[in-house]
């Protein structure tokens, strides 16, 4: 995190997209690690919703979504067998510039 804040590192756009949460998760970490305790007891509890957030982040962190996670649209191909009148039509019903094209489920 010392890293991250004095700047010395690039960090990606989700990061920063959550980058007050994490400072504010870091504090909150701190203080219950490190923080004042009286009669040896923490008088800091972390609430359902701040568990929740923190394992969201993580989970985001540790395993971002896919473009198959992202995109909902049925996966246009060709096959390398396929005559190029076929894959034109295919391209002109979906509206698209490029199509990839597999023989034996491998990309060409």
């Amino acid at each position: 995190m010392t890293i991250i804040a004095t700047g010395k590192t690039s960090i990606t756009r989700f990061v920063k997209s959550f980058e007050d949460k994490l400072r504010y998760f870091g504090d909150l970490r701190n203080q219950l690690v490190h923080g004042f305790r009286l009669e040896n007891k923490h008088y800091l509890v972390v609430s359902d919703h701040a568990l929740h957030e923190i394992q969201t982040i993580h989970d985001h962190l540790t395993a971002p979504k896919t473009i198959a996670d992202q995109t909902r649209k049925e996966y246009i191909t060709a096959n390398n067998t396929d005559t190029i009148q076929a894959v034109m039509e295919k391209m002109t019903e979906h509206s698209l510039s490029y199509i990839p094209v597999y023989a034996d489920e491998r990309l060409l």
